[in-house]
């Protein structure tokens, strides 16, 4: 019934054994029907088949845009879709560009100065300016509709809300009076937080941290053992790695092209959307060429530096990925970013630039030419492990890098370019709004008065990581197990994470709706 409230949930395949059983669980403790919104139908088929039998779940289809644009018979016209975009636009307050186009890593190509070695795709051939505004107009319409037929109580995602499909989405949420929870990684091992919004905000969670008591001694010791990079970087980047040796850069190509044969042979969708396989075994080349570059001389080492000079670290990104196109659009361009941070540094500073081991192989190497041109900017060796680097600078500037939290725990000096998250009640993390720049940097090079003292700030750092410990959601018993796509999940699992959930939500109006619908119901 359109006048019920429902459970929107946008299904990642990265947890996939995750969401069927979510969708159950609320609907048992809450009332709130669920409603799946899957990218492909192949995708809808698995749901339903997690769905049980007892709970009245929906399985609809998101609009295709990677196959609609290759397909413009299906499409509006380009006067309709301008309508249905003006209208997104006016009634969120949201800009099609900025936040819908930007964070698409298929349509948004142009805006990839970081990253021109990626493989182009058939739907990027296809992708003209008219077409993607068409397909645009599709989905901003879609989630307008199914919000009148289905009005979302609380919208589910996992690092979503952003981008082309799910932004409309989203957008269609806060209109209608729901809520929104993302469930998003702590950065550090496999704890997880929900958050509030695409922004990756908690205030539930922020006022939480903020309130507890500071660490004893033995606690900071603990913590100082205890910190260690996260398990999904741990589990993916050691794959990449073994991947760029050459006996398994050999059984790499073959497993893609054989890949690429089996979305053929049976023609799947993947093979009329997806990457071109040959420039699928061009970024593997290049890795391999690249992964060599970056252990070279051309590259520093920490012993190198000379002692004299203070250093600035600003580690790179993967691009194109939400947590850099989607939630800081003013900084997406790493490379400018690295330019105005050297233009900003005292003379006595060097700043050292490492680049993020998921991303070797989607840059040229006029990418990290540029960087060696600046003479006060150092090309960190791969070899390097980033903590030595974070204990070495007397000041670390992050987009959204997980080396900003890993640097606030250890009590160093951070200045984090993204406003929101829950590491900006932490006083010795500041932000520097774009409409600032980086004219502030050598202020907070040379004022001690503007921050923490080194004490205070370690022991700030480790009450942050010891209450994500206590508070977050942690898969730790699951470990590398929680990617495995197929896992059979036990009940205990997703009543523990729905309690989470739960305690995430501002209960006033759902508690409303749940009591609403259990009458109506009965």
């Amino acid at each position: 019934m359109p006048g019920d409230r429902h459970l929107w949930i946008v299904p990642a395949t990265e947890l996939r054994w995750l969401w069927g059983p979510l969708a159950g669980e609320v609907y048992k403790r809450r009332g709130i029907k669920p409603v799946l919104l899957c990218t492909t139908e192949k995708d809808a088929g698995y749901y339903r088949s997690q769905i049980a039998a007892d709970v009245p779940a929906e399985v609809l289809v998101l609009p295709d845009r990677y196959s609609l644009i290759q397909a413009p018979e299906k499409l509006p016209s380009l006067q309709e879709s301008m309508v249905a975009l003006q209208k997104f636009e006016r009634d969120t307050g949201y800009l099609f560009v900025r936040d819908m186009l930007l964070p698409d890593r298929q349509f948004a190509r142009s805006f990839l100065v970081g990253a021109d070695k990626i493989a182009k795709s058939k739907s990027t051939a296809r992708a003209t300016p008219e077409l993607i505004w068409r397909v645009g107009g599709v989905l901003a319409d879609f989630a307008r509709r199914l919000a009148e037929t289905h009005p979302p109580a609380l919208f589910v995602c996992l690092t979503g809300g952003t981008g082309m499909a799910t932004r409309p989405l989203t957008a269609a949420t806060r209109l209608a009076g729901g809520q929104m929870r993302n469930l998003v990684h702590t950065r550090f091992g496999y704890r997880y937080y929900w958050a509030e919004d695409e922004k990756h905000n908690a205030a539930y969670l922020r006022d939480l941290l903020s309130s507890l008591p500071m660490p004893a001694d033995e606690e900071v010791e603990r913590v100082k053992q205890a910190l260690r990079p996260t398990g999904d970087f741990e589990f993916y980047v050691s794959r990449m790695r073994s991947q760029r040796r050459l006996d398994r850069m050999a059984i790499h190509m073959a497993r893609n092209v054989w890949k690429h044969i089996r979305y053929h042979v049976s023609r799947s969708r993947k093979a009329k959307i997806g990457y071109y396989m040959m420039g699928e075994l061009g970024m593997i080349m290049n890795a391999r060429r690249q992964a060599r570059f970056l252990v070279s001389d051309a590259c520093t080492r920490l012993a190198d530096l000379p002692e004299d000079k203070r250093t600035v670290f600003f580690p790179l990104q993967v691009e194109p990925e939400i947590s850099l196109h989607a939630l800081v659009p003013d900084y997406f361009d790493q490379l400018n970013s690295v330019g105005r941070i050297a233009m900003n540094l005292p003379a006595d500073t060097l700043l050292l630039v490492k680049e993020h081991p998921a991303q070797i192989g989607r840059r040229g190497k006029e990418f990290y030419d540029r960087i060696l041109a600046f003479p006060n900017v150092r090309l960190i060796s791969e070899t390097e492990h980033s903590y030595p680097i974070i204990r070495r600078s007397d000041l670390i500037i992050a987009v959204t890098s997980s080396a900003a939290h890993e640097a606030a725990v250890m009590g160093r000096k951070v200045v984090y370019l993204h406003q929101s998250g829950i590491l900006d009640h932490l006083p010795h993390v500041k932000y520097l709004p774009p409409e600032k720049g980086f004219a502030a940097l050598s202020g907070l090079l040379n004022d001690e008065g503007q921050w923490p003292s080194e004490e205070d700030r370690i022991r700030f750092g480790v009450r942050y990581y010891a209450g994500l410990e206590q508070h977050a959601l942690d898969f730790a018993q699951i470990g590398t197990d929680i990617f495995n796509r197929n896992r059979e999940v036990k009940e205990s699992e997703v009543a523990m994470i729905v309690d989470s959930l739960e305690a995430s939500l501002q209960d006033d109006n759902l508690a409303e709706l749940s009591e609403y619908q259990r009458t109506s119901a009965s």
